[in-house]
């Protein structure tokens, strides 16, 4: 992974500002060795695959119709208290 990384900066990438992956494990560590300044997010459909994973499939449906209210907030306070609201719900819990 790191290679990919060092082999585009080689090639003369020398600044990336924004990076969306999979969130493959150290895929953020990788992107901040290799370009500190850009900023990192994890893809929304594999945030919302690895939780819905993890639900019950009777839950699915509703839990995916709330994750996406959250995804599609006008902006970051909206977004904030829609994430909230569903985790307080308690139809979801946040590992730690």
């Amino acid at each position: 992974m790191a290679g990919n990384f060092a082999d585009i900066r080689e090639r003369g990438v020398k600044q990336i500002h924004f990076i969306v992956s999979d969130g493959l494990s150290g895929m953020k560590n990788v992107i901040t060795e290799i370009y500190p300044h850009a900023k990192y997010q994890p893809c929304v459909v594999h945030v919302m695959r690895n939780i819905l994973a993890k639900v019950r499939v009777q839950h699915r449906n509703i839990i995916a119709t709330e994750i996406k209210e959250v995804f599609h907030a006008k902006d970051k306070q909206e977004a904030e208290q829609l994430f909230m609201k569903f985790t307080q719900n308690g139809k979801i819990s946040i590992p730690t």
